[in-house]
């Protein structure tokens, strides 16, 4: 769980940066259609999902801390 907690927070970081890459790259040539493929759409779920169990474990973890 531990190592959960340590390497997610990375991950999502990593993930922001690759969609803040493909916003502003998209606005340069939005004929190499960044947003619209099917590999952006899945890295897209993934980051949500992520963003989500991240959440939880920071809420899990600062109720157990307040507690």
């Amino acid at each position: 769980m531990n190592i959960i907690k340590n390497i997610l927070p990375h991950i999502i970081i990593i993930l922001s940066g690759i969609f803040i890459i493909f916003l502003i790259l998209d606005n340069y040539n939005p004929t190499m259609n960044f947003i619209n493929n099917t590999v952006s759409i899945k890295l897209f779920w993934i980051f949500c999902l992520l963003s989500i169990i991240n959440s939880i474990l920071a809420i899990a973890t600062n109720r157990k801390i307040f507690k």
